[in-house]
């Protein structure tokens, strides 16, 4: 994965990674690293991820690390029978971290494809009620390669505002069986067939498979052309950075009028 998508994946997707009842400062006290773990793993190979739990608040905590799936992909059994969490549960003191070491089982899995979990740390909080308080990572993992990228452009969308801007949107669709990060290049064509005007587009956040995400741009009234041609390019990109090309047949326009 390219450092550019990496930093805006991370960025928007910062919400769901701390799941609390208490406030932000109390969040804050338990953290997990690396924010993000994107592991390539063939099925005759055992994998190691080390991982680093930190305890900032003053007083002493009992930790679980927990796993949950969020995208099983190829993965027919349990995400215990796979992967191994040494060690699962310990106690933490104040103001210090260990390293966890995940552990990822050779066999587990033959066919290729993706799947997706996240790496929880979690305490247990006994005050007026019970509160359970967990923050976690996102772990990826594709195995066996070969998968191909797949996906289209479900809809080309354009919407003039009052002030003469040009709002677009693309609602990208993946087909496929892994997440995409799709990024590409809208363009403006003037009557003659000449570039007068481009930008780059990415999505903020991958699309899972089966679902679809909208990318969306601006076309500044002074760079509008009336009769132009707006066109958009798009290229996969992936967890492990771009994969197979272009989208292939899948380029689409729309003329501006007004």
């Amino acid at each position: 994965m390219t450092k550019t998508g990496r930093a805006m994946f991370l960025g928007s997707m910062a919400e769901i990674f701390i799941i609390a009842v208490l406030p932000v400062l109390s969040r804050a006290q338990l953290s997990i690293r690396p924010e993000l773990i994107v592991m390539d793993m063939m099925t005759d190979q055992e994998l190691v991820q080390e991982v680093y739990v930190t305890n900032a608040s003053s007083a002493l905590k009992e930790i679980w690390i927990e796993a949950e799936y969020r995208w099983q992909g190829p993965v027919t059994d349990e995400l215990s029978a796979w992967v191994q969490i040494i060690p699962a549960h310990f106690i933490l003191p104040a103001k210090q971290g260990r390293t966890v070491k995940v552990k990822f089982l050779k066999n587990a899995v033959t066919r290729k494809g993706e799947s997706h979990f996240f790496l929880f740390a979690r305490e247990n909080l006994y005050q007026a009620v019970h509160l359970n308080v967990r923050t976690g990572i996102p772990v990826f993992v594709r195995f066996n390669r070969g998968v191909k990228p797949k996906g289209e452009i479900h809809a080309f969308l354009k919407k003039r505002a009052d002030d003469g801007t040009w709002h677009f949107e693309a609602q990208i669709k993946n087909t496929g069986k892994m997440y995409l990060l799709p990024f590409g290049l809208a363009g403006l064509d003037d009557p003659a067939g000449r570039r007068v005007w481009f930008k780059e587009v990415r999505l903020r956040q991958p699309i899972p498979p089966g679902q679809m995400k909208s990318v969306m741009w601006q076309l500044p009234p002074e760079a509008a052309v009336k009769g132009g041609k707006i066109s958009l390019e798009l290229f996969w990109g992936t967890l492990y950075g771009m994969d197979q090309g272009k989208i292939k047949s899948r380029k689409a326009s729309t003329i501006i009028t007004w």
